[in-house]
C-alpha cells in the first residue's frame, strides 16, 4: 500500500485527483494508506470490515461517499489498477496472485468511477 499511494502521488495523470491529500478537512496520505490497507484486506478475503475502522482509529469512508465529488474517469481508474499491478510485480508479488487480485480490485470500479 505504501508504494501504491507513492506511485498514485508521482503520477501526473493520478495526482491531480489526490491534491487535497494533507490539506485541511481532507485525508493525510498517512490516513488514505490506512484505510487502503483495511479495504484491501477486507476485499481480498482477510479478517476486515471495510467501511470500518482504520489502525488510526479513523472510520474510513464508503468508495462512493469518498470518490464523488472527484470526477474520477475510466481511464484514470484503469491506470491506477495497471500500476498498482506494476507495484506489486515491483515489490515481488508473483503473476499468478496478480491475477487473483486485479479482477478484485477492478470490481470497485463502479463505486470509484464518476464520469
Amino acid at each position: 500500500v505504501d508504494d501504491a499511494v507513492t506511485a498514485v502521488l508521482a503520477d501526473p495523470i493520478q495526482a491531480p485527483f489526490f491534491a487535497g491529500i494533507g490539506q485541511p478537512g481532507n485525508d493525510t496520505a498517512d490516513r488514505l494508506k490506512s484505510c487502503l490497507r483495511l479495504q484491501f484486506t477486507a476485499v481480498l478475503g482477510g479478517p476486515a470490515t471495510y467501511p470500518g475502522r482504520n489502525d488510526q482509529g479513523d472510520m474510513c469512508r464508503d468508495m462512493v461517499a469518498a470518490h464523488a465529488s472527484l470526477g474520477i474517469t475510466s481511464s484514470v481508474f484503469d491506470r491506477f489498477i495497471t500500476d498498482l499491478a506494476g507495484v506489486l510485480k515491483a515489490d515481488g508479488v508473483s503473476d499468478a496472485d496478480i491475477a487473483v487480485v486485479a479482477p478484485v480490485l477492478t470490481g470497485l470500479k463502479t463505486s470509484i468511477v464518476t464520469r
